[in-house]
């Protein structure tokens, strides 16, 4: 029987009702979780201080569906496109999109080889198992754990609390546990025990930030998209009839924010069948633009060499860093991959569904990228124009210029919109989650407000509602900078991609020996796999700093360094205060043989 034990001596034990013969058969010796069935997971989750609040609703391919929403490949590269055509051109946008592409593959085999291992889950009870949150003393800087998991009712407020259980029968046990989503979960399970919690607020911090910046990023860029979408037809030649001031776009962006909560919170039982449509509307809009811009093509194509092999750099930059700086167009678009991992506690078998979705959606949204971009490029107009533009939005334009027709250019528009919605509403699902993930381990200040979850909804509204109010303070920036845009979408990829490097460095370091066994192992490829998506994170981090254009201008700065310096100011200030001495990081257990 598992008890919780006081380390006050004169504290009685609680029991925490664990009773060993639940568990299924089948466990591992070595630390690494075997599969069970949900209501285990759900039962151990309580054990360990945490109470299962949110519906398993999703199979395998509704995550895959739901994370090719999250990348909406078709629109992230659309509203990004200024990038590409300023820092190379044709040549920047395909092979661009290819090579970043191909190093996402390896970024997420990576994450799903240890999704594999935790998925965002404990371990597995076996033969003896010892949870102790009281960490050794070490420096000011590491700090103190003096906590008890607040979520269980049994628990002892204000007091260190271990949790112990006698050795197990001979019986094999096997009990997953889904506690707390995202990649910060596995930097925890994956650190060194010294260095565990100070890994896990850092990653996690990474991971919050990135998930509300780049919502954001989606949701401001579908305000400008749309701006310009409106703008096909003209008042006059060469005039919009919508101005684009920046009142109108930030009030379209906070109208497509209050949209997206809204059907987040309100409809979350029926977001897996939005996630299904959306992929036949995706695959239906596609194929309604390409086919009929190259049908079309009203004043002509270009020939396969332009399309492949043309370099024109409009950026400023010389020519080898404009075409990095112009991969924040795949950069951007691709930036979600490991967002799923925020909705395993809503998944049915998160260790096996996971991994699969995140390699498998990489690979079509690969795929779906070329089809879009392809036929764009054959009927590109003059690249000068089209970065000249005030909008900062071409492929309304170059659908325009190809079909010849306003009222045409908006019909193939259409979808991108209708798509652009459903991204905001997927992110913002998944910015929700682990959003109320981290504060539920109290690493967000007031935390004890944002980790409630609304029963009647069956959503973390409280974090959904602070997701959203960092999203609409941020995006007051705007109005200062019409290059807002790219300090969100700058500030969501560099966090993203550093919170997806922290679990694959310390795994890569050390030397990989907890992903032994994994269900879902890249063997010798592995190593490689890790080094690559390493380089791609140490280069990304500073390259989208830089601006786009230079020289630079107050209005074209890159307020990203700013943005993400700022949080990691409050990520800094709180962990002195206050996560040094009280943050445990997630509840986790150590295989005692």
């Amino acid at each position: 029987m598992a008890h919780f034990v006081s380390q006050d001596p004169g504290a009685r034990e609680h029991d925490l009702g664990f009773n060993p013969k639940d568990a299924k058969d089948g466990y591992t010796t070595h630390g690494r979780p075997s599969r069970s069935d949900d209501g285990s997971a759900d039962n151990v989750l309580e054990q360990l201080g945490y109470k299962p609040e949110l519906e398993r609703n999703r199979s395998t391919l509704q995550v895959a569906f739901m994370s090719f929403v999250l990348a909406s490949i078709p629109y992230g590269l659309a509203t990004t496109m200024i990038y590409p055509l300023a820092g190379g051109g044709p040549v920047d946008i395909i092979w661009g999109w290819l090579g970043v592409s191909l190093i996402i593959i390896c970024v997420a085999a990576s994450l799903g080889e240890i999704t594999s291992v935790y998925p965002t889950a404990g371990g597995t009870y076996v033969k003896h198992v010892h949870v102790d949150i009281f960490s050794p003393r070490l420096s000011f800087f590491l700090g103190r754990r003096s906590v008890a998991p607040a979520e269980n009712p049994r628990a002892v407020p204000g007091r260190s609390i271990s949790i112990s259980s006698s050795p197990l029968p001979s019986q094999p046990t096997n009990v997953e546990l889904t506690v707390s989503p995202g990649v910060y979960y596995q930097a925890f399970m994956l650190a060194p025990p010294e260095w565990r919690r100070v890994a896990s607020w850092i990653c996690g911090w990474l991971y919050v930030v990135g998930n509300i910046t780049i919502t954001l990023a989606v949701n401001f860029g579908t305000a400008l998209f749309f701006v310009a979408c409106i703008n096909v037809f003209e008042s006059e030649p060469g005039v919009g009839v919508l101005a684009g001031e920046p009142y109108q776009v930030f009030l379209i962006f906070l109208g497509l924010t209050l949209l997206c909560n809204a059907v987040s919170s309100l409809g979350n039982r029926w977001l897996p069948l939005l996630d299904t449509a959306a992929i036949f509307w995706t695959f239906a809009g596609v194929f309604a633009i390409v086919i009929s811009v190259l049908v079309v093509a009203k004043n002509g194509r270009h020939d396969a060499k332009y399309v492949f092999t043309h370099f024109e750099a409009n950026s400023g930059w010389p020519k080898g860093w404009s075409f990095m700086v112009g991969l924040l167009h795949a950069g951007y678009a691709t930036s979600s991959t490991g967002m799923v991992i925020s909705m395993c506690e809503e998944v049915k078998k998160p260790s096996t569904q996971v991994p699969k979705a995140l390699v498998f959606t990489v690979i079509l949204n690969t795929l779906a990228g070329l089809l879009f971009l392809i036929p764009l490029v054959f009927v590109l107009p003059d690249i000068p124009y089209l970065v000249g533009l005030v909008s900062g939005q071409p492929v309304p334009a170059i659908i325009k210029d190809a079909i010849g027709s306003s009222g045409g250019a908006f019909g193939l528009l259409f979808p991108l919109m209708v798509l652009a919605v459903l991204c905001g509403i997927g992110c913002t699902t998944a910015a929700s989650r682990c959003t109320w993930a981290f504060a539920r381990d109290g690493a967000i200040p007031g935390s004890r407000w944002w980790k409630q979850v609304n029963r009647k909804l069956d959503v973390p509204l409280n974090a959904m509602m602070l997701s959203m109010a960092v999203q609409i303070i941020l995006g007051v920036i705007y109005f200062g900078s019409s290059a807002a845009f790219n300090a969100f979408s700058g500030v969501g990829v560099i966090s993203l991609t550093a919170s997806y490097a922290c679990p694959i460095a310390i795994s890569l370091f050390s030397g990989r020996k907890q992903l032994e066994g994994a269900s879902f192992h890249l063997g010798k490829f592995g190593v490689a796999a890790n080094v690559v998506a390493l380089a791609w994170s140490v280069l990304a981090m500073p390259l989208f700093c830089m601006p786009t254009f230079v020289p630079v201008t107050p209005t074209t700065i890159n307020y990203a360094p700013a943005v993400f310096v700022a949080a990691c100011l409050i990520s800094g200030i709180w962990y002195i205060a206050w996560g040094r001495k009280n943050y445990a990081g997630p509840p986790s257990e150590e295989i005692q043989h």
